[in-house]
C-alpha cells in the first residue's frame, strides 16, 4: 500500500482519493435530502485505516460527514 500523505501534503493518489471522498460526502447529503432524516439511514460503518490516518484525518472527516456527532 502506498502512502497517501507525506509530510503535510497529499500524494497524487491521496488527492485522487480526496476527490472520491468529497463525492461520497455530497452523495450522502443528497440522500439525506431526498430520503429523509439521517436517523432512518443510521448504521455503523467501519473504516480500516492506519493509526496515523485515524489520528490525523478521522476526526475531521467525521465532523464533515455529521457535525452534530463530532
Amino acid at each position: 500500500m502506498r502512502a497517501l500523505w507525506i509530510w503535510g501534503q497529499l500524494t497524487t493518489q491521496g488527492r485522487e482519493l480526496r476527490v472520491y471522498a468529497e463525492r461520497a460526502i455530497t452523495v450522502a447529503g443528497e440522500i439525506r435530502t431526498r430520503i429523509g432524516s439521517g436517523d432512518a439511514l443510521w448504521s455503523r460503518v467501519r473504516f480500516g485505516v492506519l493509526d496515523r490516518v485515524a489520528v490525523l484525518w478521522l476526526p475531521l472527516s467525521m465532523a464533515l460527514i455529521d457535525p452534530t456527532r463530532a
